[in-house]
């Protein structure tokens, strides 16, 4: 009987044995299955922060072409301006050399300063001589036209008078 006890006290402590064992394995096999599936979320999030990284990246590079063509662009446009500056600058300085000559031949005082106020005056007496010279060549064709006339008239005169003295000769 004493066997038949051992017998059955090491059958119960297998079969417990076995039961803590599968217990275990069962654990086991559900911290696995627990690791795997938390393994699957964070690989998932691996793959969507890669591909997150990769749409950043897409977009900073096109963000940095895009700034690069505005740049570009800029620099075009200032170089551009610098250059309609630089163009407006002769202009004015051939449009001041061009008044500074036209005062001296109109024997006019050069405007002090270069203010737009003072070259605009200048210019608007130089405009009113002009006007009045214009004016005066005009006058003075009509009073040549009249000299011519009585030229004329007084070349017939005596184109008459010398032939009058012919015939009474």
């Amino acid at each position: 009987k004493d066997r038949e006890q051992a017998l059955c006290v090491s059958l119960l402590r297998q079969t417990k044995d076995k039961q803590v064992f599968d217990d275990t394995l069962s654990q086991r096999d559900a911290r696995i299955a627990t690791i795997e599936s938390e393994l699957s979320v964070a690989q998932a999030k691996v793959e969507s922060i890669e591909e997150d990284k990769e749409q950043a990246a897409e977009s900073a590079e096109s963000y940095i072409s895009h700034l690069i063509e505005a740049a570009e662009t800029s620099d075009m446009r200032a170089s551009d301006t610098k250059t309609l500056l630089d163009r407006r600058e002769q202009v004015l300085e051939a449009a001041k050399n061009s008044l500074m000559n036209a005062c001296e031949k109109l024997e006019l005082a050069y405007p002090e300063g270069d203010t737009d106020e003072s070259l605009v005056a200048s210019i608007a007496i130089i405009a009113d001589k002009a006007t009045y010279a214009i004016t005066q060549s005009a006058s003075m064709k009509d009073d040549v036209v009249e000299v011519e006339e009585r030229l004329h008239q007084l070349r017939d005169a005596l184109n008459m008078a010398a032939e009058s003295l012919q015939q009474c000769e």
